[in-house]
This record gives C-alpha cells, sequence and structure tokens, in this order.
C-alpha cells in the first residue's frame, strides 16, 4: 500500500505535466494550421477562348470565378492584352496576391502566341509562377488533373 501511495503521488506530478504540455501542442497546431490554411498558395486559372475568358481566383478553400473578353493572341498583341485584363480583371481581384496563374487558351498550340500571352500575364503577375498552354490541355486537366488519362 505504502508502494502504491508513493507511485501515485509521483505520478499525478507527471500525469499533470502531460496533459498541460498536451494542451499547449493541440494549441500550437491549430495556430500553425491556422497559418498554413491562411498561407496558402493563390492560384489564377484561365479558360480562354476568341469571345470570352473565364477565370476562377482560388484562395485557400475559397473560389470565385470572373469573366472577361476572350483573349485571342491571333488577334490581339502583348500590350492589348495587358489593356484588357487591367481594365477588366485585375480591379476586380481584390489586390490577392497571385502565386500561380494557370493559362489555357485558343491558339496556344503556336509557340509564338504563348510568348504574347505569357508575356502580358508577366507584366501584371511578376512575382506568379505562370503556365501558359493550349485550350486542350486545360481540358484534359479538368478530367484527369496531372494523371495520365
Amino acid at each position: 500500500m505504502i508502494i502504491g501511495s508513493a507511485i501515485s503521488r509521483l505520478l499525478f506530478p507527471i500525469q499533470a505535466f502531460i496533459l498541460r504540455n498536451l494542451c499547449k501542442l493541440i494549441d500550437l497546431l491549430w495556430t500553425y494550421f491556422l497559418l498554413v490554411e491562411q498561407m496558402a498558395t493563390v492560384k489564377l486559372i484561365a479558360d480562354s477562348g476568341a469571345t470570352k475568358t473565364e477565370w476562377c481566383l482560388i484562395e485557400g478553400a475559397k473560389k470565385r470565378t470572373l469573366l472577361t473578353a476572350g483573349i485571342s493572341p491571333y488577334f490581339l498583341s502583348t500590350a492589348d492584352i495587358v489593356s484588357l485584363l487591367q481594365q477588366e480583371l485585375i480591379p476586380r481581384l481584390r489586390k490577392a496576391k497571385i502565386q500561380e496563374v494557370f493559362y489555357y487558351g485558343t491558339g496556344c498550340a503556336n509557340p509564338n502566341n504563348v510568348k504574347i500571352v505569357r508575356k502580358a500575364l508577366q507584366l501584371l503577375f511578376p512575382s506568379a509562377n505562370i503556365e501558359v498552354t493550349h485550350d486542350l490541355m486545360g481540358a484534359a486537366r479538368a478530367l484527369c488533373g496531372r494523371d495520365k488519362g
């Protein structure tokens, strides 16, 4: 009985210490989770044709769809694209800090057209990683993601 009482007196402070620190650990993990969620990559995805462009802004778990006029590098120069997006898209992004842009558009199977669009997007989103490719790739990624399909 004396040994059990002595062990009990030793274990109680240890149990209290573990419980107190476990709560701190859970609190730290929750704070970390909230910070990571806030720092989630902000993506802008475009599906563009000659008549309209549908943009999807993804910030963490939030998604917002925006529409602008179409962008065809066959008919628009880099300066034209920049001007169009400065008027129709940029004001509606509400100062979002875009980190990645995925642009799937008409005419972007042609490498020269890719350069026109990429340059415009780089001027508007200088710190973002930018991928420009054709609209068929956009359809494939919507269906299969990055897996083989």
